[in-house]
Order: C-alpha cells, then structure tokens, then sequence
C-alpha cells in the first residue's frame, strides 16, 4: 500500500522501499523518508528568493567542510537532542550536517553569528498573541506581548494583500525583519513591506506570522499568526 501527499510517499508493511522513475516522476529516498519529484529539465530558476536561498546553502556548505573532524562529529553527537519532524508527522534523527544547516541557516537569516559546534538544546520561549496593524499613512506594524529574554528574537514575516476572505498561505509569507531587542514588543516593517510588495488596497488582508529564535542555540518554534483588513 502506498500513500501519497505533497510529493512525499509513505510506505506501509506492505511495501518497504520503492526507487527509480515512474511516468514523469523520479522517486528517490531522503533522509525525511520517500520524495517523488517532476522528472523534466528546466532552465535554472531566477526568482530572487531561491537564488537567495541557494547562496545561504552553498555558504553553509562550504563552512561545514572547513570544520574539524572533532567538530564534525560533535554535530552528529548532537543530533538525537534536536529530533526534527517530516511532513507525516513521523519524529526521524536528522545528520550532524543536516543540523548544522538547520540550526545555523536559523542563525543566518535572523543575522547571528553561526556556530561552529553545537549547544545543548533549550526551550524555546511561547510569544502568546501577536497583532497586526495597517493604516493608510501608511503604516505597517507587527506587536506581541512577549517580552524575551537575552537570548530570544523575534522573526516577522507578513503576507502579500490578499482578498478580505483569503485563510492563511504559507507560500504568500516573506521575512522582514528581526527582532532581537527583548525590550521591544514590535516592529515596523513598513519600508521594505512597501517596497515588496506596495501599499496594500483597501479591503485587501495582510497576515502576520512570527516565530521565536534562540539566537544561542539556531533553535526556532511556536510559529504564531494574525491578520488585519486595510481600511
């Protein structure tokens, strides 16, 4: 038996493994489980944010290859204290470099320094609620009433304008900013909100989503999100 779901396949007791092309599609294994991706060639993609992502890859990648063996391997004693989850909800032991990449591409895109060994895993902090204003002056704004310790940041994130009836896309989200002053409930992301993505039209909703950032550890969680109609 054999379940599909967002180009993932999950195998049951009767079917253990499964490899190679079927019809338009390779399947291949990974360490999340069995992935079915398109088969057919394209030209290299140019959209900005996966270009951006591909450059913050290849820098992780690079720094890995510079560490130690003993650093090396302390990245893989770390790993069963930071279980990561697939999209079936199954709990798998991620690599040593598959930490690595997790932890410091958090770190990497909050601006932190990144970590050449791992730190024991904390708690990540839970932001409660967080609000999100618009107004026509313009002014586009993200509040919590979390107040983080040291080692806490806050990553904001915000929609394009979507329709008044639109639910929550997670493909419509970029990052704006980051908060890492634990005295500070919010923050404006108005300048590059505009220049994204332009004032959003009255009527249109906007959504918010932040997500806690241990900036000792790269650990992230306790995703939260709102949403506001523009006046």
């Amino acid at each position: 038996m054999l379940f599909l779901a967002f180009g993932l396949l999950k195998l049951s007791g009767f079917l253990t493994d499964l490899g190679g092309k079927f019809g338009g599609s390779v399947i291949q294994r990974n360490k999340a489980g069995i992935i079915m991706r398109n088969n057919n060639w394209k030209a290299p993609k140019q959209f900005t944010k996966w270009q951006a992502q591909k450059a913050a890859f290849s820098v992780l990648s690079a720094t890995w290859r510079t560490l130690t063996d003993l650093q090396r391997d302390a990245w893989a004693t770390a790993a069963p204290g930071y279980p990561a989850t697939n999209r079936f909800g199954d709990v798998y032991t991620p690599s040593g470099f598959q930490l690595y990449l997790t932890l410091n591409g958090t770190l990497q895109a909050a601006g932190q320094v990144i970590l050449t060994t791992p730190l024991a895993p904390a708690t990540v902090a839970d932001l409660g609620s967080i609000v999100i204003t618009l107004s026509v002056i313009p002014k586009i704004e993200v509040l919590w009433a979390f107040m983080g310790g040291a080692n806490d940041g806050i990553q904001v994130y915000a929609s394009r304008p979507l329709s008044a009836g639109s639910g929550i896309r997670d493909g419509s989200f970029s990052l704006f900013g980051f908060q890492d002053d634990p005295l500070e409930a919010s923050l404006d992301i108005t300048v590059a909100y505009l220049a994204k993505f332009g004032l959003p039209p009255a009527g249109t909703r906007v959504f918010a989503k932040t997500e806690i950032i241990r900036k000792d550890t790269g650990q992230s969680g306790n995703l939260r999100f709102n949403s506001a109609i523009m006046p």
